[in-house]
């Protein structure tokens, strides 16, 4: 007589594992941003840890009334922002601009660009010339030894050729340059540096005195438009 056994295989079932806990929040209180209105005139910032939160705080620092409808686009390309899953991948000190009405996003001009280049520069001249009649009283750099300093820095490998050495010179700078006695210069630098040098010394003093005009008139157009809307 046989007898047969039939052993079937058990199955175990795993036990549930807790989900892992979700990484902390680098910013618990929220994401520093930064609010511009459609002019870039106005210029605040706050702290905001969810889209629904920035449009709130950005209307309260705008002035903004909490029934207006406003558009929330970045500052730097124009690209909307409409949900809070876009806003939480955005970077800390995003700029963001409120749109309302009407207003459409461009890109900041090339003049309004320079026109604060120019107001940074013309606070930076008056500081620092406060305190030139000092230096000179006090046997600091001035006259021709300034304008020895600009050379060097001007010449030393080819410094003149670029763009940025020219944007670090004040107007007093400048004029210092032009004013130099070239054949004092002759003697440490070649002819052609020196000629070179003054002449586009001469070129960037003369435009930045048109830009700066150019700027001031577009400045006072700007404010008699918006006297008229």
């Amino acid at each position: 007589m046989t007898s047969s056994s039939t052993s079937g295989s058990e199955n175990w079932d795993e036990p549930d594992m807790p989900p892992p806990p979700p990484p902390p929040n680098p910013n618990p209180k929220g994401k520093p941003c930064n609010v511009w209105n459609c002019r870039r005139s106005v210029r605040k910032s706050c702290v905001a840890a969810s889209f629904a939160a920035l449009t709130a705080k950005g209307k309260s620092k705008m002035g903004i009334a909490d029934e207006k409808a406003v558009r929330v686009v970045l500052e730097a390309d124009g690209t909307e922002v409409e949900d809070d899953d876009y806003f939480q991948c955005l970077e800390d000190f995003s700029t963001f601009m409120f749109l309302i009405d009407q207003e459409e996003w461009s890109p900041q001009s090339s003049t309004a660009m320079f026109s604060e280049f120019l107001n940074r520069r013309t606070s930076q001249d008056s500081a620092i010339g406060d305190t030139s009649d000092a230096t000179d009283s006090a046997g600091g750099p001035s006259g021709d030894h300034r304008a020895e300093q600009l050379f060097s820095q001007l010449s030393t490998d080819g410094a003149y050729k670029q763009l940025l050495p020219w944007l670090l010179l004040r107007p007093a700078d400048l004029e210092e340059i032009v004013n130099a006695d070239p054949e004092a210069l002759y003697a440490r630098y070649s002819r052609q540096v020196v000629d070179e040098i003054q002449e586009m010394s001469s070129k960037a003093l003369n435009d930045y005195s048109s830009a700066q005009k150019a700027v001031e008139l577009l400045n006072l157009y700007d404010k008699a438009a918006r006297k008229q809307v």
